[in-house]
């Protein structure tokens, strides 16, 4: 029942955020966790895996990995994100400064 319910907690993760993911037995009896035609785990070089519950396991780490990766990336702000997020910041201070001296 354990290990029923630790399954279902990775297979919910992979669904929720890729709600078309399915998983495929390749010729060789390896599982792959597909989505769009392509394993999830394929850039992350996983083992392969004939167990379903490690299928579903390895791709919902390498989702998250790619989420930590993108979040953390160098080029994932360009100049115009920074621009906006300055003039954010200095509204802010300029509205704080005039409510302060009222």
């Amino acid at each position: 029942m354990q290990i029923l319910e630790v399954m279902n907690k990775f297979k919910k993760k992979v669904l929720s955020k890729l709600p078309k993911a399915y998983i495929e037995r390749d010729f060789d009896g390896s599982l792959y966790i597909m989505h769009d035609e392509e394993p999830i785990v394929a850039e992350y070089f996983y083992p392969e895996t004939a167990d379903e519950e490690t299928a579903w396991r390895y791709a919902a780490e390498a989702l998250k990995i790619t989420q930590n990766f993108n979040r953390t990336h160098p080029d994932r702000m360009d100049l115009a994100d920074f621009e906006s997020k300055s003039n954010r910041i200095t509204n802010r201070t300029t509205r704080g400064k005039r409510n302060r001296h009222a």
